[in-house]
């Protein structure tokens, strides 16, 4: 909702604010807001980049009204207060700062449980199951994290680097359309698997005697090719 907010914003000031976006502005903030919307890893660098442009139209629009009703008046009391406004945002974005990466912090442990398998993961690093490991598209990035360099993840959020074709893929195994699980599993090697409980290729799995549930929670199911 931020960045719609944004976005908006950038259709819009410029039809009440007395500046408009230079030609780079414009081509840049283009591209910037196109990569915000094709993926969220790009919103961070979108708001680096439409956030000043934002607010210098603000300053603008604030300074065109300020000097309409102050036109007799040498200096604007907009400039006397700009400082102590700076100051102001300073110290509020310092604090709004120091009070999130404190949150962050003491919730880090809770919040990895309630939206990764942390409890998975930390089986996988005292039991070492045999690699290569086929992994839920979502928790890939999490994986390297906590499993890299021991394990190597099968896919991860870049969908855009795998590419269509791998992605599609690994839904035919995912949701085990046709054969494509047991030519991919031979193909890559595929020694254990770690996917959420109602994954269909989690039930296959459990109903093949060659494969064994070695653990499972609410979150995670971890199987792995028995040995011959």
């Amino acid at each position: 909702m931020p960045v719609l907010a944004m976005i908006l914003a950038t259709l819009i000031l410029p039809s009440i604010s007395r500046r408009r976006f230079r030609p780079r502005e414009l081509l840049l903030l283009a591209v910037a807001t196109y990569a915000a919307l094709r993926s969220v890893r790009h919103i961070p660098l979108y708001t680096l980049i439409a956030i000043p442009m934002l607010s210098a139209m603000v300053q603008a629009w604030l300074q065109e009204r300020t000097d309409s009703k102050l036109q007799k008046t040498k200096q604007s009391p907009m400039t006397n207060a700009k400082p102590a406004i700076n100051a102001i945002l300073l110290v509020g974005f310092v604090v709004f700062l120091f009070l999130r990466v404190r949150y962050v912090v003491n919730h880090q442990a809770q919040m990895e449980a309630n939206d990764f398998p942390a409890a998975a993961v930390s089986f996988i690093q005292a039991h070492h199951p045999p690699a290569p490991m086929l992994n839920h598209y979502n928790w890939g990035g999490y994986f390297i994290w906590k499993l890299y360099p021991d394990y190597r993840v099968y896919i991860d959020g870049r969908a855009d680097l795998y590419g269509d074709a791998f992605m599609n893929d690994f839904a035919a195994v995912y949701y085990l359309k046709g054969d494509a699980w047991q030519s991919t599993f031979a193909k890559w090697g595929i020694q254990t698997v770690i996917l959420p409980p109602d994954a269909p290729l989690v039930t296959a799995l459990r109903a093949l005697p060659s494969w064994e549930t070695i653990y499972s929670d609410k979150q995670a199911v971890i199987l792995t090719r028995k040995s011959v």
